[in-house]
């Protein structure tokens, strides 16, 4: 819920806290950047499994783009929350300089 785990903060105590934040900006934009550009090609590869019918070999009732769709769902949320994330800390930043909670 308060986002501990999403990121190592290490990086302040070595840079500073300014530009820390800078430098996780950037690395959340990079991932944002990966999870589309990788949900991208995974949607792709399910398209081209939908187009030619492949189906498991051991379960010929059961479309293969079932089980590769969940990585282009996930890739998809992973960019949303991050971006949410990001979104969250912009609006907490801007809080804190107009003199709110």
């Amino acid at each position: 819920k308060r986002g501990a785990h999403m990121r190592v903060t290490a990086i302040t105590l070595l840079i500073g806290e300014k530009r820390g934040k800078y430098v996780f900006w950037l690395g959340d934009l990079i991932t944002i950047a990966f999870a589309v550009f990788i949900g991208y090609r995974m949607a792709l590869v399910t398209r081209n499994t939908i187009v030619n019918h492949q189906v498991f070999t051991s379960m010929t009732w059961m479309p293969v783009w079932v089980m590769y769709i969940s990585g282009v769902l996930g890739m998809a949320g992973f960019a949303i929350r991050t971006g949410v994330r990001m979104i969250g800390e912009i609006r907490a930043e801007r809080k804190l300089k107009e003199g709110g909670e």
